[in-house]
């Protein structure tokens, strides 16, 4: 199977609501999601998607899905205190 990487934006909300945008290389948005939340592990949100021109991964997103409205959103499931 072949391992094809492709371009990505992922932005990042903190609890401040503090907010970083980064356009990362990966095989797959989950790839990209897992990275970003190793550079900010206390990140409320992680919003993941192809970057404009870039084919989705089938993995990340629903069969027939647009990913030009479609994020693969994770949310922490604790809030800092």
């Amino acid at each position: 199977m072949e391992n094809r990487r492709g371009w990505y934006e992922a932005e990042v909300l903190m609890a401040d609501l503090t907010g970083h945008h980064h356009t990362m290389r990966g095989a797959c948005a989950n790839e990209i999601e897992a990275r970003v939340r190793q550079i900010y592990p206390k990140a409320v949100t992680v919003l993941v998607r192809p970057e404009a021109g870039e084919e989705p991964d089938s993995y990340a997103f629903p069969a027939g899905a647009n990913p030009d409205y479609l994020l693969l959103a994770s949310f922490r499931s604790e809030l800092p205190r």
